[in-house]
């Protein structure tokens, strides 16, 4: 009975194939080259004298298999990049905007090839959320959650004690409060660093990075 190694050296035909095609002919997973057959001749051994029938037909068929195979993989993996970037396109839109680096050209990649780990994708979402990003214009009024990062006891250009709140909003622009109320100096005084609050009010004063922000509105403690 034919041995899998002697067709192969015969006929030509890639080793993958000619097992993957007497697999399929025979309904088996096959036997060693060494291993006595079960029957005589075994279907695993038939398979074999048909690859050695028609190396050509099987040659052909396997790489139209192989062609199938690839193609499927493409199209999977165009499916998955175009699914993750309809599903995050603010994150690829800050993807694209980034600096050429290793950080960004390994994502892009991995979006590419519809390979996106969730592991990744929060990588990108952190270093989004910690883009230096400019706050409002002069004069437009803030409604949202911001993040403590400094707080102290000074005065302002009169001499009236004032507490100075300083925080990162959920947007990812750096801002400030200057409180002169008692009751909310009283509340905000000695704030720790890290702790969430609700801002409302409108921006008074602003640079590049930073704003002032009047919180007429408000400025309550707050949760995610």
């Amino acid at each position: 009975m034919p041995k899998l190694s002697a067709v192969v050296r015969e006929t030509g035909v890639p080793t993958r194939w000619v097992r993957r095609f007497a697999r399929e002919r025979s309904g088996t997973r096959g036997h060693g080259d060494d291993d006595p057959c079960p029957s005589d001749p075994c279907r695993w051994c038939e398979a074999l004298l048909a690859v050695l029938a028609d190396p050509a037909g099987v040659r052909a068929a396997q790489s139209k298999l192989d062609r199938n195979a690839r193609m499927e993989r493409i199209h999977e993996r165009t499916v998955a990049s175009l699914r993750w970037k309809r599903e995050n396109h603010d994150l690829f839109d800050f993807l694209e905007s980034m600096q050429a680096g290793d950080f960004r050209d390994a994502a892009l990649r991995a979006v590419d090839a519809g390979n996106v780990s969730d592991t990744m994708t929060q990588a990108v979402r952190d270093a989004a959320r910690r883009r230096p990003v400019p706050p409002p214009q002069l004069g437009a009024w803030f409604d949202g959650l911001a993040t403590v990062t400094w707080t102290e006891e000074t005065v302002d250009r009169r001499g009236n004690p004032l507490v100075r709140v300083e925080f990162v909003t959920d947007d990812g622009w750096r801002g400030r409060v200057d409180l002169s109320d008692p009751p909310m100096m009283r509340a905000w005084r000695g704030a720790r660093e890290g702790t969430t609050l609700a801002v409302k009010g409108r921006v008074v004063w602003r640079v590049d990075r930073m704003a002032v922000v009047d919180a007429v509105g408000g400025l309550s403690p707050a949760t995610r």
